[in-house]
């Protein structure tokens, strides 16, 4: 966390945002609880993002206690942020940045933004959604796009032919609004694992290899390797 405030332009004083990327399991819900854990006097915001109905991801960092009582827990389920729920995020982006710190109405309540994000969640989908939307670039910034990978998985993930509907990480447990969402879920769960896991990786500015503990050395270094060779500019980090 102090890595993303270290980061920020002193003289820009847009909410800064940070997006968690990575397949279900490969440990972004444990990153944010890390996060939170270790923020020091940060005072954070967080969107959590589930297609399913039931958000687990929003329930196991309600239930930690880990966001204090002046900052901000949102849930977004039953879509992706990606595509049937990106107007959802960026509404709530939008009235999280506006919101004025308590004892000093000249500040923003908030340091920063983290949104974790589903595992089938395109990061160049919600960039673009940033970029596209004039009043989100008056009050927020995307800081920092961290995306986690199981490298302990990332042969098989890297290797697959299956599209990320095919029991992956499937957009099932959720209902669509309107034909539209219904349109981009499918068009969603579609792509195959390896163009989704490329695009995530490739979107990222810091990709961690995550479980770096029960990958054998070789697939770690396999895992590093075409990481960088997929983002030469992306920061990466092996984590346990």
């Amino acid at each position: 966390m102090a890595a993303m405030m270290d980061t920020a332009d002193a003289a820009d004083d847009r909410l800064p945002v940070t997006v968690l990327s990575g397949f279900l399991g490969a440990g972004k819900t444990t990153l944010l609880k890390h996060i939170l854990t270790n923020r020091d006097n940060v005072r954070v915001a967080v969107v959590v993002n589930d297609v399913g109905a039931v958000n687990l991801d929003e329930k196991l960092i309600k239930d930690s206690k880990l966001v204090r009582k002046n900052e901000k827990l949102v849930e977004l389920k039953n879509g992706c942020i990606c595509c049937t729920r990106r107007d959802d995020l960026l509404q709530e982006v939008r009235e999280l940045a506006k919101l004025r710190d308590e004892t000093d109405a000249t500040k923003s309540r908030f340091d920063v933004l983290v949104v974790e994000s589903t595992g089938v969640s395109d990061p160049a989908s919600v960039g673009e959604a940033f970029e596209d939307d004039e009043e989100m670039a008056a009050l927020a910034r995307l800081d920092t796009m961290v995306t986690v990978v199981d490298a302990s998985a990332f042969d098989e993930n890297f290797a697959s032919v299956a599209t990320m509907g095919g029991g992956h990480d499937g957009h099932e447990g959720h209902h669509h609004l309107t034909a539209e969402e219904e349109a981009a879920c499918g068009e969603a769960t579609n792509e195959n694992v390896v163009d989704l896991l490329v695009s995530q990786v490739e979107f990222a500015d810091v990709v961690l290899l995550n479980k770096a503990d029960l990958a054998t050395p070789d697939r770690l270094a396999r895992a590093k390797a075409v990481v960088a060779r997929l983002n030469p500019r992306a920061a990466i980090y092996e984590t346990t």
